[in-house]
């Protein structure tokens, strides 16, 4: 699923976010952990889809995900 265009934008965008409170090496590590997840609630939203993704709602799940390993 995250084979589509833009996906790498996306992840780009959330080690550099999170590059401004943590080393790099943490933030890239976090970032594509975030990244996974996210695509990973977009597929169990979408009963299980492994193709279709768009970037936009890739992003969209975000702040979910990071609000779930916040708790």
């Amino acid at each position: 699923a995250l084979a589509t265009a833009g996906a790498g934008d996306v992840l780009a965008g959330i080690i550099t976010a999170f590059a401004v409170s943590m080393p790099p090496v943490d933030a890239a590590i976090t970032g594509a952990h975030v990244h996974g997840l996210a695509a990973e609630a977009w597929r169990d939203a979408h009963d299980g889809a492994d193709r279709g993704l768009l970037a936009g709602q890739l992003a969209s799940f975000l702040p979910r995900v990071i609000a779930r390993l916040s708790r």
